[in-house]
């Protein structure tokens, strides 16, 4: 949710000092410092792959369960994530602890324990049955937790050990046996098959399409240098019509010497620059070097990337000082737009910092402005998180903005106005709670919005939850003469039963809609239910069944059925879906049908 206001007295910065303690910053850290500093209290998108990782941990009993249910309608912050990531090291300590004499995790403080993946993974595939042993591919899917939420773990007071820089130039991690000087070659291959049926009166449109992915990774570690590289092959081929697209492409290509100077070169989309300056939402490609010395570092930045269809060009530099408690970082963004109506080029400046008041307490927050252009906005952000025990945590979030704020490589300037959200963990128990009000445009074309939420996660008992969540807007906008207001109110219900061997979720949401000038405004009343069964540790099966009852339009029932396969050397998956329109008034379509299948290989 991100909303804003109008008349809200909004923190204002002059562009002059704003870029003067940027660019101090940079300049007196510009040598050194590790990089990149994310905010940790941005949520990690639904189909993120640490979500899968987590739930890997799960299965074999080393991470609290994250049910497909959280992944879809409750995301995890970045700290949240390293939390979860945190509990797992501490997991393996305790469990191996016995096998070498020593006691560390179980009475190890935030702060005062140091982490070393391969070390714990050792100790506890000691002390562990054969079956619950960890395997190498599961070492290395917990040191790319490890390295990617490395920033957020240091935060929170652990200590990580292990080769590599942190932040945007985390390495790509190697399986645990990568010898020196030995080239090690890796890769996945993808092929993919899709088929839609859309049945009408008085026809019947079809379609299939078979797509292929084949990517390489090539990678030696001499003595003090590091290389990889990846290379992607990538073709889609429309059956039935003799059309195609292929590409063969070096995606990335990245050096380091002696784990403490790093380039990539490429593919740069797991860039974790600060949200305030750079939207994260787009990918890059060119060059980005970063040096660490210390506690200290720098990373500089030239790159490209597509924003509605049109190329833009930028250039940064950000840099990020480490201490005790205290996590310090700049960023400096200059953007050449050469998209229609935004030919002038755009700086962003950033100032960012997070502070570990306990081990339990965190804060952190940002101030961003354009500068150096005729653009003269702001945006701030406050948040907190206070773990008081493993049952009770509270975390909050404030922001807001000057209008026609915009962030490098966003598709638009933004509404001005604030957002504020709570959240709170009692147990299992979780409550969100959030408000926010914007506003935009001038007296000719102005208009404003306002959004409260409220949801709630209880556990009914050990194995069924409970959620619920409502959510009402009001917009209020348009021409003086001519205004337009629609007021929505949405609630949803749901129960969710977990279990070791199957998942039931059961939903019910009620969508509905008010308004002046506006032609239609039809309510609607959906009803879910999806099941999970896990048929063994590597496979499971889903089906789902909802019905979307839309008023004065009709009803119209989607089905859903899919099975997915994991081993250590690929994957399966198939989704099969059947979409109803009879229930529907006026409908061409009397029912769809799309099958997906999925294989895939590594080695």
């Amino acid at each position: 949710m991100y909303m804003n206001a109008p008349g809200v007295v909004m923190l204002r910065i002059k562009r002059a000092l704003l870029t003067v303690s940027v660019v101090g910053i940079l300049v007196a850290i510009s040598t050194v410092g590790v990089f990149a500093l994310p905010n940790p209290f941005l949520e990690v998108p639904s189909n993120h792959w640490t979500y899968g990782a987590l739930e890997r941990f799960s299965d074999i009993g080393l991470s609290k369960q994250v049910p497909e249910w959280v992944r879809h309608r409750w995301q995890l912050t970045r700290v949240e994530m390293a939390l979860e990531v945190a509990a797992i090291l501490e997991r393996l300590a305790v469990a191996g602890a016995n096998a070498l004499d020593e006691h560390i995790g179980e009475e190890a403080q935030v702060g005062e324990t140091t982490w070393d993946v391969a070390d714990l993974v050792e100790r506890y595939n000691r002390a562990a049955t054969e079956e619950k042993q960890i395997s190498v591919a599961d070492q290395v899917l917990l040191e790319n937790l490890v390295s990617y939420f490395r920033s957020d773990l240091e935060a929170l007071g652990y200590k990580v050990r292990g080769p590599g820089v942190v932040g945007a130039n985390a390495l790509q991690s190697l399986p645990a046996d990568y010898t020196t000087g030995q080239l090690r070659i890796s890769g996945t291959g993808v092929l993919r098959y899709n088929e839609f049926v859309s049945q009408q009166a008085q026809s019947r449109i079809s379609g299939a399409s078979v797509g292929q992915d084949y990517s390489l990774n090539l990678g030696y570690i001499g003595e003090n240098i590091r290389l990889n590289a990846t290379v992607l092959t990538r073709g889609t081929q429309l059956l039935r019509e003799n059309d195609g697209v292929n590409v063969f492409a070096l995606t990335s290509f990245e050096v380091a010497y002696d784990d403490r100077m790093v380039a990539r070169i490429g593919d740069l989309s797991d860039h974790t620059w600060s949200d305030l300056a750079l939207n994260p939402e787009h990918p890059l490609h060119g060059l980005q070097a970063g040096i660490q010395i210390g506690r200290l570092g720098s990373t500089v930045l030239f790159a490209y990337s597509k924003v509605g269809g049109e190329d833009e060009y930028l250039a940064g530099l950000d840099s990020t000082l480490y201490l005790d408690r205290i996590t310090l970082g700049a960023s400096l963004i200059h953007s050449v737009g050469i998209k229609p109506g935004d030919a002038d080029p755009q700086t962003v400046a950033s100032l960012q910092g997070t502070y570990r008041l306990t081990p339990g307490l965190l804060i952190t927050g940002g101030l961003a402005g354009n500068v150096w252009s005729d653009r003269s906005a702001n945006a701030f952000h406050l948040a907190g998180l206070l773990q008081y025990s493993d049952q009770l945590s509270v975390a909050a979030k404030f922001r807001m903005q000057d209008e026609g704020f915009q962030r490098i490589l966003a598709p638009a300037s933004e509404p001005s106005g604030q957002e504020f959200d709570l959240a709170f963990d009692i147990g299992q128990t979780q409550l969100r709670a959030g408000i926010g009000r914007a506003a935009w445009g001038e007296s000719d074309e102005s208009g404003s919005a306002t959004t409260t939420t409220l949801g709630l996660r209880y556990p009914v008992t050990d194995l069924a939850f409970l959620r619920a969540e409502t959510s009402r807007s009001v917009y209020d906008g348009g021409h003086p003469n001519e205004r337009n207001v629609l007021e929505s109110l949405t609630t949803t219900v749901g129960l969710d039963f977990l279990t070791p061997r199957m998942n039931v979720s059961l939903g019910y949401a009620l969508e509905e809609l008010w308004g002046e000038g506006f032609s239609r405004l039809p309510s609607s009343r959906i009803g879910e239910a999806e099941v999970e069964y896990r048929l063994s540790p590597y496979a499971r099966a889903l089906a789902g069944l909802s019905l979307v009852d839309e008023q004065g339009v009709g009803q119209r029932l989607i089905t859903d059925f899919g099975v997915d396969y994991d081993v250590l050397g690929g994957s399966f998956s198939f989704r099969y879906q059947v979409v109803d329109f009879s229930g529907m008034i006026d409908s061409d379509i009397e029912e769809s049908r799309s099958i997906g299948a999925e294989f895939t290989i590594r080695f």
